[in-house]
C-alpha cells in the first residue's frame, strides 16, 4: 500500500507523500519499529527524501534525531546503513544539519570506538564530511569537547578532525582558534600514547601554519614555552 493519510498543519487530511511534514511523521514512527527490516526500509526512505527531495524536508532537527538514534542501533547492519545514509545527506546538504550537531556529533564520536571496523570507518567519513560542509564555529567546540571528555581511544582521530578544522575556523574567527584549539593541543602534549602524540604534533604544526608566532601567546607563557 501507499503512505497512510495524515493530518496536515491545518488539520485537513493530506497524502503523506505530498505533505513533507506527514512524511517525516510517518518515518519517525516506522524508523523506531521493533522490526529491524522496517527500520531499514524507513532509513532508506529517509535518506532518499533528504538527498533527492531536500527542499521538502520541513524539520532537519527531526531528521538529525532519527539518524542519531539509528547510528546507535543495536542491529549492526541498520547502524551501518544509517551511517551510509547520513554520509550521503551530509554530502548533499550538510549545512542544513548544522543546528542539530549537538545530537549528531556525540553519536559519531562514540562510534569511532565501535567494535566494528566498517562502523568506525563510516563514523570517521561522516565527521570528515561535516568538517568540510558546516560552519567550523559550530563544529569545533563539539570536537574539542569530545577530545577532552570522550572515549580516549578516539582521541587520535578527533585530533586529526581538529587539525582539518583549523584553516576554516581561522578564516572565519581566528580568536576561536586561540581560545579553543590551542589549549586543547597544549593539554595533549602530556599524553603518553604514541598515536596521540603523532596526531597532536600534526595539529600543532597546522596551528603554527595558521597563527605563526601568535601561537606562542605571551599571555600564556607556560603553554607557549611547551608549544615551542
Amino acid at each position: 500500500g501507499g503512505w497512510r493519510r495524515c493530518r496536515g498543519p491545518g488539520g485537513a487530511a493530506g497524502d503523506a507523500v505530498g505533505d513533507p511534514g506527514g512524511r517525516l511523521a510517518t518515518l519517525s514512527a516506522t524508523i523506531s519499529s521493533q522490526d529491524f527490516k522496517v527500520r531499514s526500509a524507513a532509513l532508506a526512505e529517509l535518506t532518499s527524501l533528504c538527498v533527492e527531495s531536500q527542499h521538502q524536508v520541513s524539520d532537519w532537527g527531526q531528521v538529525a534525531d532519527m539518524f542519531s538514534a539509528r547510528v546507535q542501533d543495536n542491529n549492526s547492519k541498520v547502524a551501518l546503513q544509517a551511517l551510509q545514509g547520513l554520509s550521503q545527506v551530509v554530502s548533499a546538504n550538510g549545512a542544513a544539519l548544522e543546528p542539530s550537531l549537538n545530537a549528531l556529533v556525540p553519536a559519531l564520536t562514540t562510534g569511532l570506538c565501535n567494535t566494528s571496523a566498517p562502523h568506525r570507518s563510516m563514523c570517521s567519513t561522516v565527521l570528515d564530511g561535516l568538517v568540510s560542509s558546516v560552519n567550523p564555529q559550530t563544529l569545533t567546540p563539539l570536537l574539542v569537547h569530545a577530545v577532552e571528555y570522550g572515549n580516549q581511544r578516539a582521541k587520535p582521530q578527533l585530533l586529526e578532525k581538529l587539525k582539518n578544522s583549523v584553516s576554516g575556523l581561522h578564516a572565519r574567527k581566528p580568536a576561536l582558534v586561540t581560545k579553543l584549539i590551542v589549549p586543547c593541543a597544549a593539554k595533549n602534549l602530556d599524553d603518553h600514547k604514541m598515536e596521540v602524540k603523532v596526531a597532536n604534533i600534526a595539529l600543532v604544526k597546522e596551528l603554527y601554519r595558521a597563527l605563526g608566532d601568535a601561537l606562542f601567546d605571551p599571555r600564556e607563557p607556560a603553554a607557549a614555552a611547551r608549544l615551542r
